[in-house]
């Protein structure tokens, strides 16, 4: 009975875990502009998707089986990739990317400082030159102790959280959804990252959300291209 119940707790925990914890959207919908190749079908018919920003973005929380509002996200000014984090009108923390570094010409080895609701640093994200990944960036706390990393796909629909020893934190995932009838000129296109727990260890979201909505913006078209 001990291990039946032992089981079950395992069994439990990791669903739990498992559960999405939040959506991050960018304001409004896009449009799908449809271009056919010669000799296809309509159906058969690639499309090509708009601009997209993560200028101002909206977050959702996984509470009682459905995502329920949360926060938002807005950038900081139009001349860099700096956001802010609200949980209603209360600041979160805010994302303030160095400006005299290499990663002001390269996204992929970008550099932040993570600073609280009193406008107090509490951290880094920095991009790292040599990896094997399209991207990749460390977390630090205040102290310069790295706590966590993330890696990008080579997808760039997938982000994996993981601890400094490579246990898994947090996974997140591209997702579009087309809406529309798939004959007509434009498409609507819904399109979100969904930010998984996988791991007893929380990431703080002072640090997750803006540096999600820093990824959502930089690589939301790769591929550019989708079948039907």
């Amino acid at each position: 009975m001990k291990a039946i119940l032992c089981f079950l707790a395992v069994f439990l925990s990791i669903n739990c875990f498992s559960n999405p914890e939040y959506r991050l959207y960018p304001e409004g919908q896009l449009s799908l502009i449809k271009t056919i190749r010669q000799g296809q079908l309509p159906w058969d018919a690639h499309f090509r998707l708009s601009d997209c920003t993560f200028t101002n973005a909206e977050l959702y929380r996984f509470s009682k089986d459905k995502y329920v509002p949360y926060g938002t996200i807005s950038k900081l000014d139009t001349s860099t990739r700096g956001y802010l984090f609200k949980v209603g009108d209360e600041v979160q923390s805010t994302l303030h990317s160095f400006l005299l570094s290499s990663g002001t010409l390269f996204d992929s080895i970008k550099k932040y400082e993570v600073h609280d609701s009193s406008d107090h640093i509490i951290g880094y994200i920095e991009g790292v030159f040599y990896t094997d990944a399209p991207a990749e960036f460390l977390f630090y706390n205040e102290a310069g102790q790295q706590f966590a990393k993330a890696v990008l796909d080579p997808s760039y629909s997938k982000v994996t959280m993981s601890a400094p020893d490579d246990q898994p934190l947090l996974i997140g995932t591209k997702t579009f959804n087309y809406t529309g009838a798939p004959k007509g000129e434009h498409c609507l296109l819904e399109y979100y990252w969904e930010l998984t727990q996988v791991s007893e260890t929380p990431l703080d979201p002072r640090f997750l959300i803006p540096f999600m909505s820093f990824i959502g913006e930089v690589w939301w078209d790769k591929p550019q291209w989708f079948n039907f």
